[in-house]
């Protein structure tokens, strides 16, 4: 099932009784961390969120590409062990391409700002915590869905933003998934 027949399936609800006696209380909720999600990201505007997610990726691959490089400087010229050395070179190493990566992302960010720009990016901000906010409750409620602690199957599926909406996506995410692996 792809996304646009996710978004079909959630836009074929019964209009006869009405859209809204359709919401349950999970919805409200759904809907609330949705536009929390959102705000969030036009606060902080599309280049800082794309940057600060690209930081944490850069870090991690230049601390991994470079640790055993730093390493022997602090153990040799420190006396540190080898543990706390690989430690120490790690943790530089990831915020020095995390830093990097939020520094490019000032930049971007200002010239969107002289380019009188900054509408857009505060909506393209809002639309990415808007998936950000979805791929993480779809990402939630999937896991839930494996916990036997409390039977939240009911709940889920009267839910019309759950069952129509990010159960689909989970599962076509979760069947991609393990198709690939």
């Amino acid at each position: 099932m792809c996304i646009i027949d996710t978004v079909w399936n959630f836009y074929t609800v019964p209009h006869e009784r009405g859209f809204m006696q359709y919401l349950t209380t999970l919805d409200y909720i759904l809907f609330g961390l949705f536009m929390i999600g959102g705000i969030w990201g036009a606060i902080k505007g599309f280049m800082e969120e794309v940057s600060s997610k690209f930081g944490y990726i850069v870090g991690f691959i230049v601390a991994l590409m470079f640790t055993h490089l730093l390493v022997p400087v602090f153990e040799d010229k420190l006396g540190l062990p080898l543990w706390v050395s690989a430690w120490v070179s790690y943790f530089l190493l990831f915020m020095a391409g995390y830093l990097i990566m939020k520094a490019l992302g000032g930049i971007l960010s200002n010239i969107t700002e002289t380019a009188h720009l900054t509408v857009v990016d505060h909506l393209l901000g809002f639309l990415l915590g808007l998936i950000e906010a979805f791929v993480m409750l779809a990402a939630i409620e999937y896991m839930m869905g494996f916990q036997n602690l409390f039977n939240l199957q009911h709940l889920f599926e009267e839910s019309l933003f759950s069952s129509r909406l990010i159960m689909p996506f989970a599962e076509a995410c979760a069947s991609t998934i393990k198709g690939m692996i």
